[in-house]
């Protein structure tokens, strides 16, 4: 557990390397534990994969959905969505011929009849996806047989546009190989808001009102905001008017805190979620042409 703090503190101090200290990457030790296919068809094969980092003593859970069209290496979408939906969230983007989709899945530990003891496990295991995300990306730079290291697009989706927004500044500034491009979709800039509405009133992490503002307060070293200006574009940003879980004024300040070049589109409608098809829809029909225009497939 201490190894895991290290890593998560050099995530909070914001620390930065320059070009002469790339070499840190292999100091990282990231190897696949095990592969199991779900499912597989004439075009793609589905699969789970578990890494493990062994600096961080962290076992990493991943979807994989690799095109079978195109034995050389894939441009990758490295999709980060809510908690429990990494299978979910990969059938959200549609079979593209010779793309590779990779999600990340993760679940919060399991509530106990303590409230401080929640608090202090729902922030570890927000801090845990930070170094999972950061482990996952470094594992896809280093897979250059199987992924095109130069069109690894990311796609945040609700809770990942909140939490992964540190992790990226942190790979950005540790690889220097910033994303292709970079996709925000139905996500805000507010740790409060985030806690207040989507923990609170969705439950998906059942803690009272002084749990979830003693943890954004807690969180506040990798709150979206400081983070935003660091990454580097281009940047897509939709969002819903109908929003139920984001706040407008959250989804606006995240496009406004982000640097050009970045696109930002409204739709009218409520958030997304792997059972609301409409938006889905709506949404793949902006996200799809518009990667292809920046060259991320």
């Amino acid at each position: 557990m201490k190894s895991i703090y290290i890593f998560l503190l050099f995530i909070l101090a914001g620390f930065t390397l320059n070009a002469q200290n790339v070499s840190y990457r292999k100091k990282f030790d990231i190897q696949i534990k095990s592969v199991e296919t779900l499912f597989e068809s004439s075009h793609s094969k589905t699969e789970v994969i578990i890494l493990e980092d062994k600096n961080t003593k962290l076992d990493i859970k991943l979807y994989r959905r690799r095109s079978l069209d195109n034995p050389k290496p894939q441009p990758t979408l490295f999709v980060l969505s809510g908690l429990k939906e990494g299978l979910n969230t990969i059938k959200l983007i549609p079979e593209v011929p010779g793309i590779t989709v990779i999600s990340l899945d993760y679940e919060p530990t399991e509530e106990t009849p303590d409230t401080m003891q929640n608090i202090g496990n729902t922030i570890t295991d927000l801090l845990k996806i930070q170094a999972k995300i950061v482990s996952t990306y470094l594992w896809l730079i280093d897979s250059p047989q199987v992924v095109d290291i130069n069109k690894i697009s990311v796609i945040m989706v609700s809770f990942g546009a909140y939490i992964a927004p540190s992790a990226l500044s942190i790979i950005q500034t540790v690889i220097q190989t910033p994303p292709k491009s970079t996709v925000f979709l139905f996500g805000g800039a507010s740790a409060k808001s985030f806690f207040d509405v989507y923990i609170g009133e969705y439950g998906v992490i059942k803690l009272d009102t002084y749990s979830r503002k003693q943890i954004a307060g807690l969180l506040e070293p990798i709150n979206t905001f400081q983070f935003l200006k660091t990454l580097e574009g281009p940047f897509l940003i939709i969002n819903g008017t109908e929003d139920t879980v984001i706040p407008e004024k959250s989804a606006q300040d995240l496009f406004d805190n982000l640097n050009e070049p970045k696109t930002q589109i409204w739709l009218e409608t409520d958030h997304i979620n792997s059972e609301s098809g409409d938006v889905i829809k709506k949404t793949l029909d902006i996200l799809i042409p518009w990667m292809k225009e920046q060259g991320a497939f």
